[in-house]
């Protein structure tokens, strides 16, 4: 509450005192004893709400740094996630090309050796006929 509003309730309650003060009436008096009550509660109340809404401006300001503190932590995490999924990511695709290059490679090593056992077994038969044929003409 400002001082210029302080000041006004005081001075309406100085002046309904005042007015107390001179008046002979019951009736009269009664209502300004009211008056009276209902000005210094109104001091009271509107004091009161002056400090809530003080403390709850101050609660708010707080309230706000700790959002912003806890909007930069949620941040720098969905930052580290987003590094973290791009990096299996890569992962993924290097181990993906590396399997498919290594199963190609184990393709030509496979029909490389089967070519081998083909031309080893050609071979294995021309000895096997020689040696025959070597046997065929030591016994005449």
């Amino acid at each position: 509450m400002s001082e210029v509003e302080v000041l006004d309730c005081q001075a309406i309650t100085e002046s309904i005192e005042s007015l107390l003060a001179v008046e002979g009436d019951q009736n009269i008096r009664m209502v300004l004893v009211i008056l009276e009550r209902m000005s210094n509660t109104y001091t009271v109340n509107t004091l009161l709400v002056r400090e809530l809404k003080a403390d709850f401006e101050a609660h708010l300001i707080g309230f706000r740094e700790q959002v912003a503190k806890e909007e930069k932590i949620l941040n720098f995490g969905r930052g580290a996630w987003y590094v973290l999924a791009s990096v299996l990511v890569a992962v993924q695709a290097f181990a993906l090309y590396s399997w498919q290059d290594i199963g190609s490679k184990f393709r030509v090593i496979e029909v490389a050796h089967q070519l081998t056992e083909i031309e080893n077994a050609r071979l294995t038969e021309r000895v096997s006929a020689a040696e025959r044929d070597i046997l065929t003409i030591a016994k005449k």
